[in-house]
């Protein structure tokens, strides 16, 4: 009769730490990448939220729409950019200042990604006009100067690479 000794089947410790610090390794690239692509679309996600707020501005000057129950003719439609409160509002009139409040659109700016203009505090809400769309041509109010001018918006989110909106003289808007 024969006597069969069993050897152990289990794991080292040894093996258990290289097969542990595989898997961190691995998901620490994971999630690296899966947080690249999350700020990305968060970036992203903010420059079509302000091409979005500017087309339909626009769209409102061209259509000659007229809101609230004083108003009987169209009027200019324009947007501009509170970074007190980080909203950007949609309003209707020749300038922000000058605008009817009673139907401004508030809409949430994200807090961690900085908008700034040349022209220099055009789209500022407190020291500039905001971008405003003349009614029925949808072209800018004032026209800048030169006449090839075009006001550009940049979306920066710290990582050294700005996206650009650009607006010239006739209101087109290229992203």
């Amino acid at each position: 009769m024969k006597i069969s000794h069993k050897r152990n089947q289990g794991l080292t410790l040894i093996e258990i730490l290289v097969a542990v610090a595989i898997l961190v390794i691995v998901l620490a690239f994971g999630m690296s990448i899966n947080f690249n692509a999350y700020t990305r679309g968060i970036f992203q996600g903010e420059e079509s939220k302000i091409v979005s707020a500017l087309e339909r501005v626009r769209s409102q000057a061209l259509n000659n729409v007229c809101i609230g129950g004083a108003c009987t003719d169209g009027k200019k439609h324009g947007l501009c950019y509170e970074s007190g409160i980080k909203k950007y509002i949609m309003f209707q009139g020749s300038t922000y200042a000058s605008r009817d409040s009673a139907v401004d659109i508030a809409i949430d700016a994200n807090s961690n990604i900085t908008i700034s203009s040349t022209p220099p505090n055009i789209l500022a809400c407190t020291t500039g006009p905001g971008i405003v769309f003349n009614q029925l041509t949808a072209k800018l109010y004032p026209q800048l100067s030169p006449a090839t001018a075009e006001v550009d918006i940049s979306v920066d989110d710290g990582t050294g690479s700005p996206k650009h909106i650009k607006i010239n003289n006739e209101g087109r808007i290229n992203w």
